[in-house]
């Protein structure tokens, strides 16, 4: 199996951008187990540096660069799962990764980085089933852990792709939390966590979660700080993260609820909460939630944050969609952000084109803008 995507971006007003990406999954297993293969690359220009003045004692953040960068990851992963007696679940995992950034910008004092990126590790489960005359119930122990090497170069490389992290409960079990490929997470570190899963003969099913991160040796990439100081106040820059837990149900006609939340991992204070009502069927597919999000004064938000938060979807054929979606902040009366767009997906390919913007708020201005 293989995916492709591909975008690209060149407006006057807007830095140009070229990114494509593929993935591919031998068809076969590979000594016993799954293989995968990614590629991406990404180009950024700019004719002005991108940043933000921030109040108290961070002075901002840059999240552009000024010049023209380019970055080419290739990244080849193995696993293969083992079921022990008792239906103990073991799945050892291996990946290689290598990165090549060329940059031409003096922001940076780096013009050429090549980065590698060893990772060893071992998934185990053990499922616990436990079953009545009209419902089944899993209990799912999980630990992980990966040793890596460190991330080279963190705050010497631009980071385009990466600056927004949300850890929560949906990427607790992830091998790398960074949301694209500009960072990379490295160091070693464990995962735990307790899963939930129930059918009900009614139809409706159940899920829930609590779990947390421990980073064990090696430099914390959540604590390297970058032009944007992404990992700060994401509840991983510190050796034992916070708490994550989340809890939800749906049934066959497509409604699902859902809540998520953030703990801290001393006092227990909610960190990050959001609740969640979701429908998917055919044509029409869509969510509303509810987020609660915590000061975060090195960005630029010194009060709480209180936004709600609407998606659709419509599908005009069994490829072709149109969607939309727009983010309210409730405390400062604004709309965050809006995007619209439509796209195109089959078995291989993905494409799609969005026109979105983006708003912040100064709460010391009270001055809204637009990038």
């Amino acid at each position: 199996m293989q995916q492709i995507t591909a975008a690209a971006l060149d407006d006057e007003k807007q830095p140009w951008v070229g990114v494509a990406d593929y993935s591919w999954t031998a068809p076969n297993p590979v000594l016993g187990g799954e293989l995968n293969f990614d590629f991406s690359a990404r180009a950024v220009g700019r004719d002005a540096l991108d940043s933000v003045a921030l109040a108290g004692p961070s002075f901002g953040n840059i999240s552009g660069t000024k010049g023209t960068s380019g970055r080419f990851t290739s990244e080849l992963e193995w696993k293969r799962t083992f079921i022990a007696p008792g239906g103990l679940s073991i799945t050892p995992i291996m990946a290689l990764r290598g990165d090549a950034d060329l940059i031409d910008t003096a922001s940076l004092v780096r013009s050429q980085a090549m980065r590698g990126m060893a990772t060893a590790g071992l998934d185990v489960r053990w499922p616990i089933l436990f079953s009545t005359t009209s419902a089944t119930h899993i209990l799912e122990p999980i630990a992980q852990i990966f040793a890596r090497n460190n991330e080279r170069f963190a705050g010497q490389l631009p980071n385009e792709d990466a600056q927004s992290l949300v850890f929560d409960a949906t990427n607790l079990f992830e091998r790398d939390k960074f949301s694209g490929w500009d960072r990379v997470e490295g160091g070693t570190r464990a995962n735990v966590g307790l899963r939930y899963s129930g059918a009900f003969a009614n139809g409706w099913s159940a899920h829930a979660l609590l779990g947390q991160s421990y980073h064990l040796s090696g430099r914390n990439s959540f604590a390297s700080a970058d032009l944007i100081d992404v990992g700060a106040y994401s509840g991983l820059e510190t050796d034992t993260s916070d708490v994550v837990a989340m809890a939800g149900i749906s049934n066959t006609s497509g409604v699902a609820l859902a809540l998520r939340g953030r703990f801290d991992e001393k006092t227990f204070e909610m960190r990050r909460g959001e609740a969640e009502v979701a429908y998917s069927g055919a044509p029409l597919s869509g969510s509303l939630r509810y987020a609660f999000i915590q000061k975060q004064p090195g960005y630029g938000f010194i009060n709480d944050r209180h936004e709600v938060s609407a998606n659709a979807s419509v599908k005009f054929n069994e490829n072709w969609r149109a969607f939309g979606s727009t983010t309210y902040d409730l405390k400062n009366k604004y709309f965050a952000s809006n995007a619209v767009g439509f796209g195109y997906d089959d078995s291989c390919t993905s494409y799609s084109l969005t026109y979105s913007e983006t708003r912040s708020f100064n709460a010391t201005t009270n001055v809204l803008s637009s990038p």
